[in-house]
């Protein structure tokens, strides 16, 4: 069996940088797993030494977050472009490439060898001399190739600079301006941070914070910036996530970025009301939202598969939810609830993603620009079914963890304009005073990446009315 196949040996990896070129793999293409995912398996399966695990994230994440730089770096090397070479042979540069440029521990000629040792194991003899003749030249120049004239065209410069595809760039730019654009592009490129949403039915963020410091002892752990109930820890090191998987199992918390746990203080559930997450998978706001009702009232969690009905419900078990009554979506249940509709219906859309680029890299490589539009249909789909089952004067609560306008603003636009029967909700009165700041004068929430710290999500409610 080659390495590079799937089963038990393909995950019983050792070398941090064969483990690297397998999340490359695996995770890259559009159709592939979420990088972290695949290195979260390799790792768990591996059983590495802690420094090795240090190494292993670092290159997985690093090549990731400045494929498209190390590709004008190595590009200016090679007499072929990049594209020309195998898969396997360019992730094994990339990962070379990376180590010179960006770490300083590692000896150059541990890297080279490295290198040509995955180069034959995965590719043939020739590619072997070529990993070694590239290499050499690289650690032998005195400074990486220059980036494209910024005065000539910005948004290339910024693209290869910041590692970010040219249309995503662009698009930063039409919303942000040039200045905010490049901020926002340096921010997603930042390791991010480990948030945790505290399980306040179980324990306090004073006391898991005080637990936390008990076995992490080089992070940095805080509150969040906005949410009571967040806990942050900065740097991740492998240490904290050792402590943070122990803290999971035992439902004291659940790992959310704190952007993620702001909408289920957007839709502010009270007691007694009955509330309907529509796109609830894998649980984290369905859960929150049951948090913040002391576990005391009704909650429909609704999913598209039956495969994630599991996973939620360990997630209800794990944290203590008893409120949280998962489904898998069915004309049946729609049919149900729009006879018997409800206080509160939250719509967390499925979209491109693009306010979670700093913890989930892969993403500007895996969307294109087209995604936008495409996804911008099924959010209005989406949103138009579950108006169904919000009650009059209840609440529709739409969200996504996107700012593209087409994803949001434009999408409440379009609703409104086909459903009569609703609109936006601007009253900031049942609107908790930790997201008031982040509210615009259309009383919807927006959070924007290197300006909040946080992940780029949009939220906004919309009243029935008849």
């Amino acid at each position: 069996m080659r390495r590079d196949e799937q089963g038990p040996l393909a995950h019983q990896l050792t070398n941090p940088r064969e483990i690297t070129l397998q999340v490359l793999k695996r995770g890259l293409p559009r159709s592939g797993p979420p990088c972290d995912q695949v290195l979260h398996e390799y790792l768990e399966a591996s059983k590495l030494r802690a420094a090795d695990a240090r190494l292993a994230t670092e290159l997985s994440y690093g090549v990731v977050r400045q494929l498209r730089y190390l590709d004008h770096v190595l590009n200016s090397l090679l007499r072929e472009p990049m594209q020309r070479l195998p898969d396997d042979i360019r992730h094994i540069l990339r990962i070379a490439a990376y180590q010179s440029l960006f770490l300083t521990r590692i000896p150059s000629y541990a890297l080279v060898d490295e290198a040509v040792t995955l180069a034959k194991r995965y590719g043939r003899p020739a590619h072997a001399k070529l990993v070694n003749a590239i290499l050499r030249n690289l650690l032998r120049a005195e400074a990486p190739p220059p980036l494209p004239d910024k005065a000539r065209n910005f948004a290339h410069y910024l693209s290869i600079k910041y590692s970010h595809p040219p249309w995503m760039v662009k698009l930063f730019i039409e919303w942000y301006g040039k200045k905010e654009a490049e901020a926002l592009l340096e921010f997603n490129n930042l390791v991010a941070p480990l948030d945790l949403r505290v399980n306040t039915l179980r324990t306090s963020p004073d006391e898991l914070i005080n637990t936390i410091k008990k076995t992490v002892g080089r992070a940095n752990i805080d509150f969040g910036a906005f949410a009571a109930d967040t806990v942050r820890i900065k740097p991740p090191t492998a240490e904290a996530w050792q402590t943070v998987a122990s803290l999971t199992q035992a439902g004291l918390a659940y790992v959310q970025d704190e952007a993620s746990q702001l909408i289920a203080h957007y839709v502010n559930p009270r007691p007694g009301e009955r509330l309907i997450d529509y796109c609830a998978a894998p649980g984290g706001k369905a859960t929150h939202l049951a948090q913040l009702q002391s576990d005391g009232s009704e909650i429909l969690a609704c999913v598209q598969y039956p495969d994630e009905l599991q996973r939620l419900a360990e997630n209800c078990t794990l944290l203590g939810i008893r409120s949280v009554r998962p489904h898998v979506l069915s004309a049946e249940l729609l049919d149900h609830y729009s006879r018997y509709p409800v206080d509160k219906v939250l719509v967390d859309a499925p979209c491109t993603g693009l306010g979670t680029i700093r913890r989930h890299p892969d993403i500007k490589w895996k969307k294109r620009r087209a995604d936008i539009a495409r996804l911008a249909e099924l959010q209005l789909d989406i949103l138009s079914a579950a108006s169904r089952l919000v009650r009059p004067n209840g609440l529709l609560i739409y969200s996504t963890c996107t700012m593209t306008p087409d994803e949001n603003e434009l999408i409440i636009q379009r609703f409104l304009q086909t459903h009569p029967g609703f609109r936006a909700d601007t009253s900031r009165e049942e609107i908790p005073d930790i997201l008031k700041a982040l509210l615009g004068s259309d009383g919807f929430l927006r959070t924007i990446p290197h300006i909040h710290q946080i992940d780029g999500f949009f939220g906004a409610r919309l009243r029935r009315i008849r």
